[in-house]
């Protein structure tokens, strides 16, 4: 890269993402908030000129329950964990006294079309864990029909990046991927944190301390190529946790820490990608708002003093091929 990139995704999920693991009560206020969140975040991206990928499920696209019925493939996942499939809300959704709020937002994702720079990605249709127990490729490829279908109907198209729910990468998932168009997903994040240790809770804590005090160094990367699998990985390097008031008093650290990992990225021509899901804005939005403006005004300084911009995913893969064209000696240059 020549400059380094400062990448933002979202993983646009509304409650689609949240229905295995919260009930609708206990998550109403955060999911219905996502509909101010949103137009907030966006004016942000707008001022500042902040390209964002938003990866979103694409059962948001639906206007309702019955045209999302609509869509639904004949091929579903069969976890073996029924719970984490999305299609045994038919009940919840006709149940709930606004469910449009809830599980559909095409009002918001054509904001987002209309907000410049902003990138439309995918979450899968269904949320679709890859690496649940009882799920297959041929489901995977049926959602992934299916969330063209949508995206396409909706003049989303063409979906080029790609999302996986809960980080659930499989590499045997990948080579599906490049026959429906793909060029980039998001990857791991690649520290020893997640690549040595194995306990679950243990990562979360580190994680969570990784937060406030350098454990990891700077989390930038560069792509120049696809990986084996022919596509560009986008690795994160930050989930941003959103504004805790019992942890108030540490939020300088964490916007401290961060900064210092945009200036490593910015000082080496390297790529910082920071993620998060508008839900996680639901709640403290203002707070949230105003903590990441303070990264912006940070960009700012940087793209003025290193020359660090901002990037989709898809934009990162267009430099990319780009680079790559520039350092392939032409047929002329050969003789």
């Amino acid at each position: 890269m020549r400059s380094g990139l400062f990448v933002i995704s979202l993983d646009f999920e509304l409650f689609w993402g949240l229905q295995d693991s919260c009930s609708v009560e206990s998550q109403r206020d955060a999911v219905l908030n996502v509909h101010t969140a949103v137009p907030e975040m966006l004016d942000l991206f707008d001022k500042y000129n902040i390209h964002a990928t938003w990866a979103t499920v694409g059962g948001i696209l639906a206007d309702n329950k019955d045209e999302w019925l609509r869509y639904v493939p004949d091929i579903k996942p069969q976890y073996d964990n029924h719970v984490k499939s999305v299609y045994r809300l038919t009940d919840v959704i006709a149940s709930q006294e606004n469910p449009a709020a809830l599980f559909f937002g095409k009002s918001l994702v054509d904001m987002i079309k209309n907000t410049p720079n902003q990138e439309i990605g995918s979450h899968t249709f269904s949320h679709f864990y890859c690496a649940e127990a009882g799920c297959t490729e041929e489901a995977f490829s049926a959602d992934l029909e299916t969330d063209q279908k949508i995206t396409s109907d909706c003049s989303c198209a063409p979906v080029t990046s790609i999302v996986f729910p809960k980080n659930q990468l499989k590499d045997e998932y990948l080579s599906v991927l490049k026959a429906f168009g793909f060029n980039a997903y998001r990857g791991l994040e690649d520290n020893w944190i997640h690549n040595k240790i194995k306990h679950e809770q243990v990562v979360r804590a580190l994680r969570l301390l990784n937060n406030y005090l350098p454990l990891t160094g700077s989390d930038a990367f560069t792509v120049d190529r696809p990986d084996i699998s022919g596509l560009y990985n986008i690795k994160a390097s930050r989930f941003y946790h959103s504004y805790n008031r019992k942890l108030s008093l540490l939020e300088p650290l964490k916007t401290m820490r961060i900064k210092g990992q945009m200036r490593r990225a910015a000082k080496q021509n390297k790529i910082y990608h920071l993620w998060w899901h508008p839900h996680n804005f639901g709640k403290n939005t203002v707070l949230n708002i105003k903590e990441i403006e303070k990264l912006f005004l940070y960009f700012k300084k940087l793209n003025g003093k290193y020359g660090m911009e901002s990037a989709t995913m898809a934009e990162v893969v267009s430099l990319c091929k780009a680079q790559e064209n520039e350092q392939t000696p032409t047929a002329d240059a050969a003789l």
